[in-house]
């Protein structure tokens, strides 16, 4: 979310608040298949539907939150169908993509 135009839209500074709508979020927690390999949280690998209730606990760990934005709460809202058009299916391809590589990366060293 860096550096895009529409990030206020998404980010609530004054309540340290970033909002996901439901639908990225179920791309991030059901969508990376976490369960052939896990993730690695804290310097532990883990398969996090086992570690986690839900997308919303899962994505408010220290170390699953996006830089510069730990002491931030991350909200997934209510809204559906948020995955429609093609620049925001390429968005969350890449973001999918650079979560792996952060998380593989982290399991590496």
């Amino acid at each position: 979310m860096a550096c895009n135009n529409e990030q206020p839209k998404y980010v609530d500074v004054a309540n340290k608040t970033v909002y996901i709508c439901k639908d990225f979020a179920k791309k991030l927690w059901t969508g990376a298949n976490y369960d052939n390999c896990g993730i690695n949280i804290g310097g532990t690998p883990k398969i996090p539907q086992f570690e986690f209730a839900s997308a919303t606990e899962f994505l408010n760990h220290a170390s699953i939150k996006p830089p510069f934005f730990g002491d931030y709460t991350i909200d997934v809202d209510a809204t559906e169908n948020c995955l429609g058009s093609w620049g925001v299916r390429q968005a969350t391809i890449s973001t999918l993509a650079l979560l792996v590589v952060v998380l593989f990366q982290g399991i590496l060293m």
